[in-house]
């Protein structure tokens, strides 16, 4: 695994548990952003800048 799709794994993790751990409204849509950061950086693995 590269560095990229290791840190979209650490977001993705960080994103459900932010989910799941905290009650609050306020952290639905920063855990929503970084499960989708995370996904897809697993599933892309690359950034290439044009």
């Amino acid at each position: 695994m590269n560095k990229i799709r290791i840190i979209g794994a650490v977001l993705f993790c960080i994103g459900i548990a932010v989910h799941f751990l905290v009650d609050t409204e306020d952290f639905g849509f920063w855990a929503g952003a970084a499960m989708g950061a995370g996904v897809i950086m697993l599933l892309i693995g690359k950034i290439k800048w044009p």
